[in-house]
């Protein structure tokens, strides 16, 4: 069941271990935003849980009713995918051993079952201007990071569905894309932020919600992300994207400052509801985590954004550049190789 005030917290006691953790949720029209508050948890023992919910407003435009009154399916898709998410995972003990595939069967399963229970009882109380075929029933996307330090590296199991992405943040290679994006033309992240293809997966009342899952190592310390799509799909290109999340962390004197200029300058750029939740996982002061960026930003204005900036038409050098940066920015999309055996 959708509860008004978010789920997501950040006691003190929670994170001594786990790192800086920040969040927020931006709406372009006050009071009806479809992205829910993001997902932020810590269980004290260097495990961390991150998390963002976008409701699609296009197939989610049917009405519904709820806690907040009358507002888009997609409005409580998203709301009631975040908490059913949130109350899975507030104790990870019985994950402590599953595969991500297996968490995200269990996961998905619950995140089916609450939004089906949710429309039955709330319904829709509007009819949609969609086809039929285009219509879901609170139809949301999901993007969450389950992370456990241990020793030098960070296991982590992604479960995502839909457009909302994982990513890492390293300080010698930059930013790195976890998540694979359910669209119907399969493009790379620069193809996409132009070519507008339609989600192929998402969360619904209506079937099965099916999340894909990977798991990864990653080095620590480590930068986690989870964002919506309005957080990165009105920038110029994914060096873009980078440059924003370390711009911000420069100009920043603490953890509080960071949040609010992260939150001014997507706003400023976004034209669409906008959510983010991050953990620096292995630092605990925001001046050790901003003088151990600061060599990486200074290499990516100087190698990527500075040229591309500085000239008139930047789409000469826009995927040259870009092929450079995917070298790194991809890979954990792509296959891993088979370790040799001879």
């Amino acid at each position: 069941m959708f509860t008004r005030k978010s789920t997501s917290s950040l006691p003190a006691r929670s994170w001594k271990r786990a790192g800086i953790g920040l969040f927020f949720n931006t709406a372009k029209i006050t009071g009806h935003g479809e992205d829910a508050d993001p997902l932020l948890q810590a269980d004290g023992e260097g495990r961390v849980v991150l998390g963002v919910f976008d409701g699609l407003g296009g197939s989610g435009s049917v009405r519904c009713g709820g806690a907040d009154g009358i507002q888009s399916g997609a409005y409580y898709g998203a709301r009631v995918a975040r908490d059913t998410a949130a109350a899975a995972l507030r104790t990870l003990a019985p994950f402590r051993d599953a595969t991500p595939a297996a968490i995200a069967h269990v996961i998905g399963a619950q995140l089916h079952d609450a939004l089906r229970a949710y429309h039955e009882e709330w319904g829709g109380v509007g009819s949609s201007a969609l086809r039929s075929s285009l219509f879901r029933r609170l139809p949301t996307t999901a993007a969450i990071t389950i992370a456990h330090a241990r020793g030098d590296v960070a296991r982590t199991a992604v479960l995502w569905a839909g457009d909302s992405r994982c990513y890492a943040l390293a300080a010698d290679t930059g930013l790195q894309q976890l998540t694979v994006d359910h669209l119907r033309t399969r493009e790379d992240a620069l193809a996409n932020l132009t070519s507008d293809a339609a989600i192929s997966r998402c969360i619904s009342a209506d079937g099965p919600a099916v999340l894909d899952s990977a798991e990864i190592d990653l080095p620590l310390p480590t930068v986690l992300i989870a964002a919506t799509d309005g957080c990165f799909g009105y920038l110029p290109t994914p060096m873009h994207f980078e440059a924003l999340l370390l711009e911000t962390m420069a100009a920043a004197s603490s953890r509080d400052q960071w949040l609010d200029l992260l939150r001014t300058r997507i706003t400023a750029v976004a034209g669409d509801d906008a959510s983010l939740a991050i953990v620096a996982m292995g630092w605990q002061k925001h001046g050790a985590l901003r003088k151990a960026f600061r060599p990486r930003l200074r290499t990516l204005m100087t190698t990527y954004i500075d040229p591309l900036d500085s000239v008139d038409d930047p789409e000469a050098i826009r995927r040259t550049l870009w092929a450079q940066y995917a070298d790194t920015y991809e890979i954990y999309l792509r296959p891993q190789e088979a370790p040799c055996t001879t």
